[in-house]
């Protein structure tokens, strides 16, 4: 199919308005064959080209240097082989005589001219007999279903027919994307009945693409409870992705890094060399990761829009829904999502603001409009702020800085931090009674952004509190860094040294977590280091100590 379109296209371009393009795939007891009214070949391309592995005729057909060519490159006839042990082609260039050839499977691919005479138009046959323990290849309604799934809009005329002992059966392929039909039967045929016990409900919001590179839809499923809140389709949407096209010919499915739910496809109309989607590589790249997350950020918008209220509490509470059902709003991916990701965000966030005394839901954008510096607060997982402990020091931390304090939901802590770590905006730790902060500038940059994967321990500024000494056990091989509880350890297990300590937990000296225990407490509690070249000696003695014991060749570079 491959090499018959390319053989189509390639003519189209040479004889342009006068020439239809068609391809005919017969299935009979005995054989498949595909005939089209391409190109044809002569000898001197069927000798140099077709015959040699790693070569296309197509590739180096000098008629026209643009043409792109969709056939595998580097496979050629040998992907023939696979189905069958031999096979025969009849080929006609316009200038050349009809040439018949049989090939068979062979060490040196053996190449058998018959000289027989032959009428045919200008083209090209390929007959392959049957195989009868490929059933599943060489059937007429499975092979129909197999080609239609390769490509989509095809411009080349398809049809395909089968005469056999039951009889003739003709149609013409279309290949128009049912892609939405087909997911949304996958998604529904895994949904129990109902939870609530009434019939289940999907509902879809869709995009539609026209562009003069690309062309495509992209749809995500949704269904709502009776509260009007989302359920989660997220365990429900195995081999659903966003299938990637490139001159109509499929490539490869990408999945989601973004959605729970998402579908359709992506064709692309001309040959994107900076994603790298050829022949030799069918891989996904950080460029094709943002040509498709510009478009999920349309998608998401109308979404989201079709539900946003007046009401900022309705909001907060729907937004929530939506980080938990739809959004992978939890999941940490750094430098993966685009800039534009990082607006929708402050668009669609509906965190509690305090702001001296008063306690409000206000939009993300709106906060960091108002001060482009803020607080993070680690009271995580809050719905409804009622702790008063906690409001109070709330409270005396806004007042003491002057600044907004942002008090995100569970499901977008993490979407905080990536926003900060990606923009690498410049943070310092404050103290608190129990868990520091996060004071953000938004508009400076500094090194801080390195604090996720690269620095042992943060800096600290200003605690307006002391930590409490806690037991090295419980802070330092409590394996938290990562997870969504970030902000209960200053501990990067990322970090070599942590890492290891983490491994050999059991195999350390009361010695050497004594000495551990009292270096911790020092960098928790900045008001106590006055010493910086005393922390720095705390600090070596425990590598010289982990290297001599281990044999490890630990630094003893603190930062």
């Amino acid at each position: 199919m491959q090499n018959a379109i390319d053989a189509c296209r390639l003519r189209k371009i040479i004889e342009k308005n006068d020439y239809d393009p068609e391809i005919l795939i017969e299935i009979t007891d005995n054989y498949i064959q595909f005939k089209d009214n391409g190109i044809g070949m002569n000898e001197f391309e069927i000798k140099n080209y077709f015959s040699q592995i790693g070569s296309s005729i197509f590739y180096n057909n000098k008629e026209v240097l643009s043409f792109n060519s969709i056939g595998i490159f580097g496979m050629g006839i040998l992907s023939y082989f696979m189905i069958c042990d031999t096979f025969e082609i009849l080929t006609k260039k316009k200038t050349s005589n009809l040439l018949w050839f049989r090939v068979d499977k062979i060490s040196d691919l053996n190449f058998l001219f018959y000289d027989k005479e032959f009428e045919m138009d200008q083209g090209t046959i390929v007959k392959i007999p049957i195989n009868r323990s490929l059933h599943e290849v060489f059937n007429y309604y499975n092979l129909r279903e197999i080609i239609k799934s390769f490509f989509v809009n095809l411009e080349v005329l398809v049809r395909i027919d089968i005469s056999n002992i039951l009889g003739h059966i003709a149609s013409v392929l279309k290949f128009k994307p049912d892609f939405q039909k087909k997911d949304l039967n996958k998604l529904s045929g895994r949904i129990p009945f109902s939870l609530e016990k009434k019939p289940k409900t999907i509902e879809i919001e869709h995009l539609t693409i026209e562009e003069d590179e690309i062309e495509g839809e992209l749809y995500t499923f949704y269904s709502l409870n009776d509260k009007g809140g989302f359920k989660s389709l997220a365990k429900y949407n195995q081999e659903i992705g966003v299938r990637v096209f490139q001159n109509n010919m499929y490539i490869q499915t990408i999945e989601s890094k973004n959605l729970y739910v998402l579908g359709g496809y992506l064709n692309f109309k001309k040959e994107q060399l900076e994603i790298n989607l050829n022949k030799t590589a069918f891989l996904s790249s950080l460029k094709l990761q943002e040509i498709i997350q510009n478009y999920e950020i349309q998608l998401l918008n109308k979404l989201f829009n079709k539900f946003i209220k007046s009401d900022m509490e309705e909001n907060h509470n729907f937004s929530i829904e939506f980080y938990k059902k739809i959004f992978r709003g939890r999941s940490f991916y750094p430098n993966s999502r685009s800039v534009q990701y990082y607006d929708f965000f402050k668009e669609t966030l509906f965190p509690y603001r305090q702001k001296f005394t008063d306690l409000n839901i206000v939009k993300l954008k709106d906060i960091i409009e108002d001060d482009d510096k803020f607080i993070l607060a680690p009271i995580i997982g809050a719905t409804e702020l009622s702790n008063n402990e906690d409001l109070e020091e709330l409270e005396k931390l806004s007042i003491k800085y002057n600044k907004n304090i942002i008090i995100p939901f569970y499901e977008t802590l993490l979407l905080y931090l990536e926003w900060i770590y990606n923009n690498q905006y410049s943070i310092k730790i404050l103290g608190g009674s129990s868990l520091p902060y996060l004071f953000v500038d938004t508009s400076t940059k500094n090194e801080h952004y390195k604090l996720f994967n690269e620095y042992l321990v943060l800096e600290f500024e200003d605690p307006w509190d002391q930590y409490p000494r806690e037991d090295i056990n419980e802070i330092l091989f409590s394996k938290i860094i990562g997870s969504n509880n970030l902000f209960l350890c200053i501990f990067n297990e990322k970090h070599p040294l942590v890492n290891f300590l983490i491994k050999n937990e059991n195999n350390l000296d009361e010695a050497i977590i004594l000495m551990i225990g009292d270096f911790c407490s020092e960098i928790k509690n900045t008001d106590l280091i006055v010493n910086p070249r005393q922390l720095y000696t705390k600090y070596a003695n425990i590598i010289n100590q982990l290297n001599r014991k281990f044999g490890t060749d630990f630094s003893d570079e603190l930062f």
